[in-house]
C-alpha cells in the first residue's frame, strides 16, 4: 500500500514536470500516423522502480491495526493480542504473526491498556493485569526476583 501511493504521488509529480522524451523502439503513434511513440523518460524511471523495489515489510502491529479497524478485533481483543505480541509471542494468534524481526516498542501499548483498563471484562483483565503492574509486585511480568547484582 505504501508503495502504491508512492509511486501515485511520484506519477503525479511527473506528470506536471517537462522532461527529455525518448523514443520506444518499434511503437506507432497513437493518432494512427507512422513512427516512434514518445515516451516521457520519467515515466519509463517509475516503471524501472516498480519492477526493483523490494517488497515492504510487514508488521504485526500493522496487521493488527488492520483488523482492530475493519472490526475484525474488539478493543480487548486489540489490547490482549497487541500485549502478547509484545512480550508473549508465542500465544499471539498465528494469522498476526509475521516473519519481521522489529520489535515494537511497548509504552503506547502499555498506556493504552492502563487507560483502558478498568473498561475490559473481568476475563481480559485478569489476562493484561501482570503487564501493568508494577515491576516490584510478585505478580507483575517484569518482576525479577533474584537480587540484583551491586556494581562497584
Amino acid at each position: 500500500m505504501r508503495k502504491t501511493i508512492a509511486i501515485l504521488v511520484l506519477f503525479l509529480l511527473i506528470l506536471g514536470c517537462s522532461a527529455p522524451e525518448t523514443q520506444v523502439p518499434g511503437a506507432t503513434s497513437s493518432k494512427g500516423s507512422a513512427g516512434p511513440v514518445k515516451e516521457n523518460a520519467l515515466v519509463l524511471e517509475i516503471q524501472k522502480l516498480e519492477t526493483s523495489t523490494p517488497a515492504i515489510e510487514t508488521f504485526t502491529l500493522d496487521l493488527l491495526m488492520d483488523a482492530y479497524n475493519a472490526g475484525e478485533l474488539s478493543e480487548e481483543e486489540y489490547a490482549l493480542q497487541s500485549a502478547y505480541n509484545l512480550f508473549e509471542p508465542e500465544k499471539l494468534d498465528a494469522k498476526f504473526k509475521t516473519d519481521s524481526t522489529v520489535v515494537d516498542h511497548p509504552t503506547f501499548t502499555l498506556m493504552k491498556i492502563a487507560h483502558e483498563f478498568d473498561s475490559y471484562s473481568s476475563e481480559t483483565q485478569s489476562k493484561l493485569e501482570k503487564y501493568i503492574l508494577s515491576s516490584d509486585d510478585p505478580n507483575s511480568y517484569f518482576y525479577n526476583d533474584e537480587p540484583s547484582e551491586e556494581v562497584n
